[in-house]
């Protein structure tokens, strides 16, 4: 085992106490006192650990923290939400807990256990010595779940200045792939005002939204593309009152998927420009592209072969995939900075009872961070 691995390996209690202690602080996206404690939490750890904070305050969520860590102009992000799907008192139903090679627990794997082994990281340096290639900066933010509205231009205004950006957000089983690749997400509603009428007595005089809705749901659909894996996908429709009345409203929540700038630029004014096609009827829709793809660009890929290289160096192999969701490496991809995703945990289940991650990857996880810092 690598020098590096095995020290971390080592200290498995300690890095499991400071792990148990992120996820006991629970961290709802829309439970601002609850998540500020973990802001607390963390602001406390990394002042302690020598880096220098600012916290930006949030009205809505949590508020954000920004650490600054290390000399020289140059500067690397390391990127981490601490918010999760889970509500208030999950942990009681799902505590941490570490059984054989799983841990369980709300978030253990989406995404503090990406942020963790960061903290981590970095204490590590710490004890050990050791120096940041650049200034690291750590950009923990409070709303990724929910698409990064208030976080999203600290992202941006700290990225700009990073010459990479390394999201720890968890990779994939079985071998715990990196992602280079993330598709672009819109998510628009869609109103429709029809008229109401009777259907037996005036089924002329009236215009059924879910009819104008059913035109749109054909049209909104052929605007896919399979080859450039281009989705869209009406997942969610409430609408009408009674059999027996034309529908008078009809809202729908409508999710794009783009796997490139060109084809974001290509669907969404489409969408956002739907018209009636019964003149009758009244079309709003609303919402726009969330994140822009993150592409496999050159860049991206030649940081991706430094990274690789430095795990080969320890003894392990990093290999790469893509996902059809998108993370806040997304953000920053988009602005050209190379970006690699998928720095966390290795282990499964996001959003689900199933949510866990691997303790066995844990040591060498963290090592890889630790030679990220030092070295590319």
């Amino acid at each position: 085992m690598d020098q590096l691995i095995s020290y971390i390996d080592n200290k498995e209690e300690d890095f499991l106490q400071l792990f148990k202690q992120m996820i006991e602080l629970e961290s709802p996206t829309y439970n601002k006192s609850k998540v500020d404690q973990l802001v607390d939490f963390i602001e406390n750890f990394l002042k302690e650990q020598g880096v220098e904070v600012q916290r930006m305050k949030d009205d809505t969520f949590g508020d954000h923290l920004v650490g600054e860590w290390g000399d020289g102009e140059e500067q690397i992000m390391f990127l981490g939400h601490i918010d999760t799907v889970w509500e208030e008192g999950t942990i009681n139903r799902m505590p941490f807990a570490v059984n054989g090679d799983r841990i369980t627990g709300p978030g253990t794997y989406d995404m503090k256990g990406g942020v963790f082994q960061g903290l981590y990281a970095l204490k590590v340096m710490n004890e050990l010595k050791l120096k940041p290639k650049y200034k690291v900066v750590f950009v923990i933010n409070t709303d990724e779940e929910v698409g990064t509205p208030n976080s999203r231009n600290i992202i941006a205004e700290y990225a700009k200045k990073c010459k990479y950006v390394f999201c720890a957000e968890p990779a994939n089983l079985p071998n715990g792939a990196v992602k280079t690749f993330r598709k672009g997400v819109g998510r628009f509603q869609l109103e429709i005002e029809g008229i109401a009428s009777h259907a037996g007595a005036d089924p002329y005089e009236g215009v059924s939204a879910i009819h104008e809705f059913a035109h749109q749901v054909v049209y909104l659909e052929s605007l896919a593309d399979r080859k450039e894996e281009t989705t869209v996908n009406v997942g969610v429709v409430n609408g009408g009152t009674r059999s027996n009345v034309l529908a008078a409203n009809l809202t729908a929540e409508i999710d794009i998927r783009v796997s490139k700038i060109s084809e974001a630029d290509r669907i969404v004014p489409l969408i956002k420009n739907l018209k009636p096609i019964n003149p009758r009827a009244k079309v709003t829709i609303h919402g726009d592209l969330n994140r822009y793809p993150m592409e496999r660009t050159p860049e991206i890929t030649a940081l991706y072969e430094k990274v690789k290289a430095l795990a080969k160096e320890q003894g392990f192999d990093l290999p790469v995939t893509g996902s059809g969701g998108g993370s806040d490496a997304n953000i920053t991809a988009a602005l050209g900075i190379p970006s690699v995703c998928g720095m966390g945990v290795v282990g499964s289940g996001a959003h689900s009872e199933d949510e866990h991650c691997l303790l066995s990857y844990i040591p060498q996880r963290i090592a890889l961070l630790i030679n990220v810092f030092s070295n590319v």
